[in-house]
């Protein structure tokens, strides 16, 4: 809410539904963890539907799954709000086309037209794009998780170290499906203390754990 603000996100959502020039398809929305994710995501919803893109909003998950469900047919690209391994108070807007992040000169037409936002033709009531929900692209990540680690895990002791983050929500629950005895920490988000004394940062709780 200073660098990163909600007009910023909302310009950024106006500047991927112009790029769409109407495809008809929707942008895939998701978040982490953070308390600011909410506002990001409510911005960018905006300026998406502004210009006529449908949004998917998934809620919180991680950025893997959100690459995809973006990656469907049905979809056009997706969008992240996180900042990964930073600290609370950071977040980022990650952009993603057929599964990866753009390339650089999509990223650069994204900045033109932010520029521009103002500028964008807006659509009128009937032309707006909508909000969707449909949770069959988080059961399809789930079941390909299954699927690709076939009996990989069974019987081991695993020690997962969630961080407070967007895997809190799904990872121990799914590791245990997969066959393996979990032990979870930090998993237990509260929108301020993602990687908080936890995760790829602060390896030592984990570390500890495993012995």
């Amino acid at each position: 809410n200073v660098d990163l603000t909600p007009i910023l996100a909302y310009d950024l959502g106006r500047a991927v539904g112009h790029l769409l020039d109407g495809s008809g398809r929707s942008v895939v929305v998701g978040q982490d963890t953070r308390r600011s994710g909410d506002m990001l995501v409510a911005a960018l919803t905006a300026g998406l539907t502004a210009v006529g893109a449908d949004v998917l909003q998934l809620g919180v998950v991680t950025t893997p799954c959100l690459a995809f469900v973006a990656a469907s047919g049905e979809h056009a690209a997706g969008i992240m709000v996180s900042a990964s391994h930073n600290p609370a108070d950071d977040n980022g807007l990650k952009v993603i086309s057929g599964g990866r992040k753009v390339d650089d000169e999509v990223e650069e037409q994204l900045e033109r037209l932010i520029f521009q936002a103002e500028a964008l033709p807006g659509r009128r009531n009937a032309e707006l794009g909508r909000l969707l929900h449909d949770a069959s692209g988080l059961e399809q990540y789930r079941a390909h998780l299954l699927d690709a680690a076939g009996e990989a895990l069974a019987g081991l002791l695993i020690g997962l170290d969630c961080a407070n983050g967007s895997a809190s929500a799904i990872a121990p629950e799914l590791f245990g499906r997969m066959g393996a005895e979990v032990t979870a920490i930090n998993a237990a988000p509260d929108g301020a203390n993602i990687n908080l004394d936890a995760g790829s940062t602060h390896p030592q709780p984990l570390a500890e754990l495993v012995v």
